[in-house]
């Protein structure tokens, strides 16, 4: 991580066969709990989808908690198929759905630790799909100048130079404010963040100008993040 400093019991057979019967009685609307879904992106054979606000990198063949499952990746497109039925989205489409029934909006993030002992997840910045390094220890959203250009950060335009701490040293940087930053269901708007001049830090690095407004808890590999209220 970079430490990123501004100096600014079994149940019976009939018990079985009765909740048997009656999930085959509610899937019918479990099912059409789905509101929404658009196609934010594709990574080879996986697809970033958002799903009723929440989003959800999801490999071909996995079914999303919501029921949707990705069949296949063709191109900038994506076969999907809900509620029994297969379609076919573009990247960038949004297909609203009418329902019955509301499921529970959640509020809270679970971020799970990677192979290198760190927290990554996927999130948007600005309405752009982003890989995001998720660290306490950085006080400011953080990006270097190629993730800057691709978000269409006008960086040395409308940012603030600053100097920034890090532990290869102090080196030059621009404040900015994003316009949003989203994790999941959560985003902030008008978020403060600073964009190093050079390749550093290679992955966005979700700061506290985010997380400082948030609850955050950690249980071994698994960290969650809340929204306040």
């Amino acid at each position: 991580m970079m430490n990123v400093r501004l100096s600014i019991p079994k149940p019976p057979g009939s018990v079985i066969l009765l909740c048997c019967a009656l999930l085959m009685i509610f899937w019918p609307l479990l099912a059409s709990a789905v509101k929404s879904v658009s196609v934010q992106g594709v990574l080879g054979s996986k697809a970033v989808l958002m799903i009723d606000g929440k989003r959800h990198v999801v490999n071909t063949g996995d079914t999303t908690p919501e029921g949707v499952k990705l069949v296949s990746v063709q191109g900038d497109s994506v076969v999907l198929e809900i509620d029994g039925q297969p379609r076919k989205q573009a990247m960038g489409d949004n297909v609203v759905f009418a329902t019955r029934f509301t499921a529970p909006q959640s509020q809270e993030v679970i971020v799970s630790q990677n192979n290198h002992g760190l927290f990554t997840t996927v999130g948007s910045i600005n309405g752009l799909t982003v890989n995001l390094l998720v660290d306490t220890g950085a006080n400011v959203v953080t990006l270097n100048a190629q993730h800057a250009r691709r978000l269409g950060v006008a960086y040395e335009k409308i940012g603030e130079p600053v100097m920034v701490a890090t532990a290869s040293g102090v080196v030059k940087a621009y404040k900015v404010n994003l316009r949003s930053v989203s994790v999941g269901q959560i985003e902030l708007q008008n978020v403060s963040a600073v964009v190093m001049t050079g390749p550093h830090p290679s992955e966005i690095l979700l700061g506290m100008t985010f997380l400082g407004s948030l609850e955050i808890q950690r249980n071994g590999n698994v960290m969650k993040i809340r929204k306040n209220f």
